[in-house]
């Protein structure tokens, strides 16, 4: 038996376990993986369990968009202390190579995370981004020299790129179409206060109290977001009580004719995730502008400069495995990143570029803007 969608959804339906389609020629439905099926669960309990329903939506809700509160003054009030802290290690000059570490791990992130979620569950991902990023705050707040802060700033973007994530990934998976655009956008409306409050909360803790203003994200951001996992769990599992699953569960059954329930059943799911991220090409691609763009970055502070053999070794070795990625994604990559056509499309190549000589723009102003207004 089915059940009408919640939200006008064809993906939001629910049949039982025995309405499986064994036609073995139908193609596998987009929401095939757990992480997918148990989202779909979420909408049907929600929206279908009255007052409890609402309650339960209404602290979701509230305690993603505290969260993306605290995002939006990590955003705009952590960055004046990484001034402050690569100052008080005599090494401001290596600030661009902590930005740069923290963009590279967030620009390559994403797609991994995106499909964790989908393999596991969305709570289980948000656990996992906010032990990277309380981790990451911690290791920071409590440095004695400038690597272990680049450390404990690479965890947190990390953790950022996967709250920034999930936050809109949350709000596809329980909204309808006409209505997405509207939730997604406020999402970002935290910014809109936080611009007026940021000047206020830096100057209290610059210079002597950088520590804290680090480590108050790491108590923070587990108070506000515990609630949205918590309540992401206890849906879930109620919807498992109710003995339904998704209509996605039930094409996986089709095409495999097994249910996802044990452990080797999520490690062929992780193994075609990872061949769909193309995980093995983000991380020839993370490497190489990593060892490019440090290079450019540290040459200023090692010894001799480019004299330096280390130096040299980190840019040969840079577009070394540039060139591998070139390699892997031409002839070996399963599912490569990006196609010849991209390529070929000049109005992509055009969009590259501007969005290149844009952040490059942006990057070089906002390094050390905030150090020459301090001073």
């Amino acid at each position: 038996t089915t059940t009408q969608p919640a939200n006008g959804h064809e993906s939001d339906a629910i049949t039982r376990a025995d309405d499986f389609d064994t036609d073995p020629q139908k193609p596998p439905l987009e929401s095939q993986t757990p992480g997918v099926k148990k989202v779909e669960r979420f909408s049907h309990v929600l929206y279908h369990s009255g007052k409890k329903g609402r309650t339960l939506l209404f602290i979701l809700a509230a305690s993603i968009g505290l969260t993306m509160f605290g995002y939006a003054l990590d955003q705009g009030i952590t960055s004046q202390f990484t001034v402050i802290a690569a100052s008080a290690f005599s090494h401001h000059a290596e600030i661009g190579a902590v930005n740069t570490a923290a963009s590279i791990i967030r620009a390559i992130s994403k797609p991994f995370i995106g499909k964790l979620s989908d393999i596991t569950s969305r709570p289980t991902t948000y656990v996992v981004v906010l032990v990277f990023y309380v981790i990451g705050f911690i290791v920071a707040a409590t440095c004695k020299d400038i690597g272990a802060y680049i450390v404990g700033i690479s965890f947190t973007a990390f953790g950022k790129s996967g709250l920034d994530l999930l936050g809109d990934i949350i709000v596809a998976d329980l909204t309808p179409l006409e209505w997405r655009a509207f939730w997604s956008g406020l999402l970002s409306s935290p910014f809109i206060i936080t611009v007026f409050i940021n000047g206020f909360i830096a100057d209290a803790m610059i210079p002597d109290h950088w520590r804290w203003g680090l480590g108050m994200f790491a108590i923070m951001m587990p108070v506000l977001l515990v609630p949205a996992i918590m309540t992401l769990y206890g849906v879930q599992r109620r919807a498992d009580k109710l003995g339904a699953i998704s209509f996605g569960e039930a094409g996986i059954a089709r095409r495999e004719g097994v249910k996802v329930r044990t452990g080797k059943d999520y490690l062929n799911l992780a193994y075609r995730g990872i061949i769909d991220i193309d995980l093995v090409g983000l991380i020839l691609l993370g490497v190489g502008f990593a060892l490019v763009l440090l290079s450019f970055n540290l040459t200023k502070t090692a010894k001799g400069g480019w004299s330096n053999p280390s130096m040299i070794a980190m840019l040969v070795m840079g577009f070394v495995v540039l060139g591998l990625f070139a390699a892997f994604e031409i002839f070996l990559a399963p599912q490569p990143i990006m196609t010849r056509r991209i390529f070929r499309n000049r109005a992509f190549i055009c969009a590259l570029f501007v969005n290149v000589f844009s952040q490059m723009s942006s990057a070089t102003r906002a390094n050390y803007f905030s150090s020459y207004v301090y001073i």
